[in-house]
């Protein structure tokens, strides 16, 4: 508790001489009190007998005191505050026994001298604050205790006779239930401070950017002195008024014998020395709006409405429906702790800023992601939240291209098929004899590799390692759409990133990464992040821990992984990714000593870029595109743009990290099936030029989509950062550009 210092009687004879003159007046007082009282108050409630007369002078019994409202508080990991959360009232409780001395007697000097000694009214400041009204011709100064005020904050502010009884009636119940320490304790953080701030902790950051038990002297002086008239004595819109007012505090404190006239001296000279006022966001407002959704959005709602990184972290905290989980997160004073490290979530807006400063409305979005735990470290896009409240890294949907093409290779494992098994590797090879109607482009004009190239029967090992689209064509016509897209989902692709207007599309072009709404960034990044790791997918999410208003932990993110996909197949297509970072279309993430398996994505007509790739310890993935249409990037692609911006993230993120390796994952893959036959020595017996483009579909977060077409478009012509490179598998080798089909 407060250790309270012998009252100091200094100048007692003034001290004297005021209640003197206090009695003196309190018979005029109380006469033009009764007059007031009878003009104002009892002859109006006259009308209503009930009014005038029922009066109950006993006192009412007090169990509590009022619960008060709370802002939440959202920090970093490391405990550093990030943002807040408040409906209008933006408190923050401060301890009486933890605060310094001199921050109860500055309120007491301010408010009520006599705290400690009356008995929840004071006749001798009613009699000062009347003499001093009517000196001044108005009203200057109250005469309710602190006692009294915060029984004005339980019964109402009515100027009526009976509202005044019950709140005496209320005050004298608040002394005998509590004690002076617990009454005080109450009103610190009760009172208003001006500027949203209620209460000496909120009202310490607001003015001085420090914690309430970090205040000075003269600064709490000032808090107490604003009580008064908060907006009269804003010390930001009257620095004048509200310093006259700190000194008057400060000698008041002087004269109870709280600090000396050295002291005094000494405070009375310094300037006011605000701080800027505060601001809710200082990180990226949308990561805020991020971890606000997490926290109130409804886990129980359908595929496709439910948020990103939705769970049920309020549940048990806010209550089971979203109004509570707003009251809660608005009003219930809770300690949000975020996975997101500031650090990274900065390093990722000021790598996109630099490399991408939006010519023509370009950008990018990246995530990354723990694989580990599902932390999420990084959401970060090139946008801002007043340009654009949609969240890309969370919420855009755009064609994944070549990026998809793991899932199909993880599905054909899954059905059986052998990894050393040859696929098709011509351009222009003809697909779907049995299966797609005679009219379908896969059938007639047939499924094109960049620039007509073939490749001499690759497995899928080296089909992944030079995106081979013909391969992958082959590949999902063997296993089936709906098995590649039902280990997309396992892998934590969304539902509804393959649902068009009649429900969930098992349409063959999926393999080139034509779904009929795309997928996130950190769709992506969660899904090779859970490859890498073996198979096991841990949820990802951005809040890690709630706690309630009194510390006590009530929410911790699930991070125990769920074994999604088989080891062997895991570590088959974690050794194919391997391979396209080593000598495939990948080569511009490498980082010397780690391993990264990664693979490019780009979309027709260069659309949409994509990098995705994981290191044992981190996940990411890197989106290039116009956030809300879909036009043709120049000059931007896959390995050269996207690869190295994922490179000087992850370079970055894990400088402070030794490099590590995947255990039992090897790049090579199996030796190929002997080769029962030659394959067709034509390169050319594609299209001359890729069928005609169409547009991905918008980043919205939840449009009405349109049925993908059916696998009329014959695949991707594969982008080339180097037109002479050979597509063999060394070096930086041809990327693709799958062409999506029309949403």
């Amino acid at each position: 508790m407060v250790a309270h210092s012998p009252r100091v009687r200094v100048g007692s004879i003034g001290r004297w001489g005021t209640r003197a003159a206090g009695l003196v007046v309190l018979g005029v007082v109380g006469l033009l009190v009764v007059t007031l009282t009878l003009t104002a108050v009892v002859l109006p409630a006259a009308r209503s007998v009930s009014d005038a007369v029922a009066v109950d002078l006993d006192v009412p019994a007090v169990e509590e005191l009022a619960e008060l409202e709370q802002r939440s508080a959202v920090v970093a990991p490391d405990g550093t505050p990030l943002s807040t959360f408040h409906a209008g009232i933006n408190r923050h409780r401060a301890s009486l026994d933890e605060l310094p001395d001199h921050v109860s007697q500055a309120v007491l000097a301010a408010e009520d001298r006599r705290f400690r000694e009356h008995g929840g009214y004071d006749p001798e400041a009613i009699a000062r604050a009347a003499l001093a009204n009517v000196r001044a011709g108005t009203v200057v100064q109250g005469g309710s205790t602190i006692t009294q005020q915060l029984a004005k904050a339980m019964v109402g502010d009515e100027r009526t006779l009976q509202r005044k009884i019950v709140e005496l009636r209320q005050a004298l119940a608040l002394e005998d239930a509590f004690t002076k320490d617990e009454l005080l304790d109450q009103y610190l953080d009760h009172v208003y401070l001006g500027a949203g701030a209620y209460g000496v902790g909120a009202g310490a950051e607001e003015y001085f950017a420090v914690a309430a038990d970090e205040l000075e002297p003269g600064q709490s002086a000032l808090l107490a002195g604003i009580i008064r008239s908060p907006t009269n004595l804003n010390p930001r819109e009257a620095p004048e008024a509200a310093l006259r007012r700190r000194n008057e505090v400060l000698a008041t404190m002087a004269e109870e014998g709280w600090l000396t006239a050295e002291e005094l001296a000494e405070l009375r000279a310094r300037p006011l020395d605000l701080a800027q006022g505060s601001s809710d966001d200082v990180v990226d407002p949308h990561l805020i709006e991020a971890v606000r959704r997490e926290l109130t959005c409804d886990p129980t709602a359908e595929a496709g409405q439910r948020w990103p990184t939705c769970s049920s972290a309020l549940a048990r905290v806010g209550g089971a429906t979203s109004t509570d989980r707003f009251t809660s997160l608005y009003t219930g004073g809770l300690t949000v702790t975020t996975t997101v490290e500031p650090n990274l979530q900065a390093l990722a807006n000021e790598l996109i800023r630099e490399q991408l400063p939006e010519p023509d409305g370009v950008t990018a979005a990246l995530v990354a992601v723990d694989p580990r735990d599902g932390r999420v470290l990084a959401a970060a896009s090139g946008r801002d939240f007043d340009d654009d409240e949609l969240h890309l890294p969370l919420q855009g949907r755009r064609q994944p291209g070549s990026a998809f093409k793991p899932f199909v290779m993880a599905a054909a494992l899954e059905g059986g098929v052998d990894p050393a098994t040859r696929l098709e590797g011509r351009s222009g090879a003809t697909f779907g004899e049995d299966v797609l109607d005679d009219d379908e482009a896969w059938r007639t004009t047939g499924v094109r590799n960049f620039g007509g190239r073939s490749h001499p029967d690759p497995t899928m090992h080296q089909a992944m390692e030079d995106s081979v689209n013909t391969a992958f064509a082959d590949l999902i016509l063997e296993v089936g759409p709906a098995e590649t897209r039902e280990v997309a989902e396992r892998l934590g692709v969304a539902e509804s990133a393959f649902t068009g207007s009649a429900g969930p599309e098992d349409n063959p072009s999926m393999a080139l990464g034509g779904l009929p709404r795309g997928t996130t960034p950190l769709e992506l990044a969660t899904a090779v992040g859970a490859i890498t790791q073996g198979g096991a997918l841990v949820a990802p999410h951005l809040v890690g821990e709630v706690a309630d208003a009194e510390g006590v932990v009530r929410h911790t993110a699930p991070t125990t992984p769920n074994q999604v996909l088989d080891t062997d197949t895991a570590q088959a297509v974690t050794g194919a990714l391997l391979g396209v970072v080593e000598r495939g279309t990948g080569t511009a993430a490498q980082l010397p000593g780690w391993d990264v398996a990664g693979k490019t994505g780009p979309t027709q007509e260069q659309r949409d870029v994509w990098f995705v790739g994981a290191t044992p310890t981190l996940s990411v993935a890197v989106w290039i595109g116009h956030p809300t249409e879909s036009v043709t990037l120049t000059g931007i692609s896959s390995s050269g743009t996207a690869a190295p911006l994922w490179r000087d993230f992850v370079a970055e993120a894990l400088a402070d990290q030794e490099p590590q390796r995947f255990a039992g994952v090897s790049s090579q893959g199996p030796e190929p099936e002997p080769r029962v036959a030659e394959p067709a020595p034509d390169e050319d017996t594609g299209p001359d030029a890729a069928p005609a483009a169409v547009p991905a579909p918008a980043s919205e977060p939840e449009p009405d989509p349109e049925p993908a077409a059916p696998p009329e478009d014959p695949g991707s012509a594969d982008e080339q950062d180097d037109p002479e490179a050979e597509s063999g598998g060394q070096g930086q080798a041809a990327e693709d550009a799958d062409q999506a089909p029309d949403p």
